[in-house]
């Protein structure tokens, strides 16, 4: 498959029940004028992976535009406008009386890359967006956030500790081809020592490679204490926003080109595009922190 027949991008599935926990959503207007919905809500469910259960809370990003490129009505932004001023979520009205939601078909993961404000580096997370979401009745919920699709390996390695030691879980760094024949990179990760075990002797870096798992979306808040030099120790809160696509399992064996395998020069190119994007990112922000410095006043105030 070429990279001039890829306008759809790959398989890229994501489905999920649960409560609606929070709704983050605003309307303004574009540059142009045009009304917008924008921001995300999140969805609490609960990951059901043999006879553990893991609890997630996944933000649904959202960005959608009252009328499409046509100048049609956009069904997308009508159900983003019915959640944000109909659906009751957790915070707003308890959990007794928050409704419960249902992404199906319109779910997507997607690259987000951004300039960290403190290192000044480029920083790349998954996301989930979705256009549609249904509501349903807690009695029909079927609890969890699972994806499926289809990436092309760019590199499998040992996930390491902040000390250099190996956990025993498996990093891959997926490349997802998008829309328009772009690509995103996203990483996944292999902790189910079997499920690693049959990626390392099967796949291999440029293979397309079909893959399931759930969504493991949480954030920990940790307290470290302090010794103080007087009175009562200092107590720092901090918290961790874990973002983690756990692979559980996928095809045996990497798709042929009959089946639809990716053209490595394809993604080659695709990738180059990409890097260049980064960098473009990378040099304006660099640009507009150097142009934005406020001027030492020497504690003048």
């Amino acid at each position: 498959m070429g990279i001039k027949n890829w306008t759809d991008g790959a398989l890229n599935e994501v489905t999920m029940d649960g409560i609606l926990n929070e709704v983050n959503l605003q309307s303004n207007t574009d540059k142009s004028g045009r009304p917008v919905i924008y921001g995300d809500y999140v969805i609490k469910t609960t990951n059901h992976i043999g006879d553990k259960e893991f609890v997630a809370e996944v933000p649904i990003r959202v960005y959608q535009s009252q009328l499409t490129s046509t100048g049609k009505p956009n069904p997308a932004y009508d159900t983003a406008s019915k959640i944000m001023k109909e659906f009751t979520s957790v915070a707003a009205g308890g959990e007794e009386n928050a409704d419960y939601i249902r992404i199906s078909s319109s779910g997507k993961l997607s690259e987000n890359t951004f300039i960290s404000k403190t290192t000044g580096q480029l920083v790349s997370t998954p996301v989930i967006r979705a256009s549609f979401a249904n509501k349903i009745k807690k009695s029909d919920a079927q609890d969890g956030a699972r994806f499926k699709t289809i990436i092309v390996i760019g590199k499998i390695t040992p996930e390491l500790s902040r000390d250099g030691v190996e956990t025993g879980r498996l990093i891959i760094k997926g490349i997802l081809p998008v829309w328009g024949g772009k690509v995103e990179l996203i990483d996944y990760i292999v902790e189910n020592p079997n499920v690693a075990k049959h990626i390392e002797g099967n796949w291999q870096e440029g293979d397309t490679v079909m893959i399931g798992g759930y969504i493991n979306f949480v954030s920990k808040t940790i307290e470290t204490e302090e010794p103080s030099g007087f009175g009562e120790p200092i107590v720092t809160r901090r918290t961790i926003s874990v973002k983690e696509l756990i692979i559980t399992g996928g095809h045996d064996a990497p798709l042929t080109e009959e089946e639809g395998a990716y053209d490595n020069e394809a993604i080659g190119v695709a990738l180059n595009e990409r890097k260049a994007r980064m960098d473009e990112k990378v040099k304006a922000a660099a640009q507009a922190a150097t142009t934005s410095k406020p001027a030492s006043n020497g504690f003048g105030f």
